[in-house]
This record gives C-alpha cells, structure tokens and sequence, in this order.
C-alpha cells in the first residue's frame, strides 16, 4: 500500500510500547522519517530497530508532562530532519482501571489527565508553528471510544479521552492550516 508518506517527518508520542510503537513501524515502512517520543529509555532501541530495517529513526526522551522536555524535544526533532509532516499523540495511560469514581485518589486523576491531556495539548502547542511550514500538516491525537461511552471504574479514562476528543476539534478550529478534525 502506498500512503505517500515517503520522506514525510513523522513525530509519535509513546513511540517506545503499544499503539505508538506499531504506528512508528507502520509508517516507516511507508517511507516516512520517523521521530519518536518516550520517557521510557526503550524507545531508543524501537528506533535503533528501525534503523536496523533501514529507516530513518530518532529516538528523544521526554516526558509529555513537562512543557521544556516537549519544548527540547521538538526542538531536536527539527534540528534532525528539518521539518514536521506529521504528530502522532499516542502517548496515554489508563490510570485506576476499575476503580469507582469516587475512590481515584486525586493523585492518580491528575496523573491521567497529565498524560492523556496535557501531554497532547503540550504536543499541538508546539508542533504547530512547525506543521504550519508543511503542505500535508496532520496531526492525530488518540482518544478511545471511552471518549463517547463510559466504562464503569475508568472515571479518569473516560474523562481524559473526551478531553483528547474536545481538543482535537478545538485544534482543528484554532489552527485549520495544520489541524484537521474527523472521527
């Protein structure tokens, strides 16, 4: 299949496990250029694997949380390859699975939404002045359908993701030339 993403810079959040890491393999093996995003050190050898199989990989620790990690982050993403084509936010965590709403320490809550909002809203904020240069700008932020159905004990989930879903179509309205908005 050709997506025409040969040499398209692609950046991915939670690129060292899961869906960011199968979305890294997918896209390298159309062609694209890929930067990814992990504050778990095992993203460097997801990237030293791609480049074993002949792709272009970089590998930069950051915690999606922190603004000067995404900031330095992006930062050596455009030093790398000089531009950005593609954000992927697949970083994300669940949180107390199973837990009722009314049991979630406020500690576990604000670590979910830390991750799974301010995380994406941290990547958008900046990554679009360098999107703007692209002529196929493309961000995707990854909710869940527990952003339109609620699942008993993933109150923070559940939350978490509509914010994600919420942000995207703010983003798509904010910034047109770089954000478009489907579900």
């Amino acid at each position: 299949m050709d997506l025409q993403l040969r040499d398209r810079v692609a950046l991915i959040t939670g690129g060292a496990s899961g869906i960011g890491r199968a979305c890294a393999a997918a896209l390298a093996e159309e062609g694209a250029r890929i930067a990814l995003l992990d504050r778990d050190p095992a993203g460097e050898e997801v990237a030293a694997l791609l480049r074993d199989r002949g792709h272009d990989a970089l590998f930069v620790r950051a915690d999606v949380t922190a603004e000067a990690d995404v900031r330095t982050a992006v930062a050596a993403v455009l030093d790398r390859f000089g531009r950005l084509d593609t954000v992927l936010g697949c970083a994300g965590i669940s949180g107390p699975a199973g837990t009722p709403a009314a049991e979630v320490s406020v500690a576990d809550w604000d670590q979910v939404m830390a991750v799974n909002v301010r995380g994406n809203f941290l990547l958008a904020k900046h990554t679009v002045p360098a999107l703007r240069s692209s002529p196929v700008a493309t961000i995707v932020l990854i909710a869940s359908d527990a952003a339109l159905v609620a699942f008993e004990g993933m109150s923070a989930y559940n939350t978490s993701k509509g914010a994600v879903l919420m942000l995207t179509r703010s983003l798509s309205v904010d910034h047109p030339e770089a954000v478009s908005y489907t579900h």
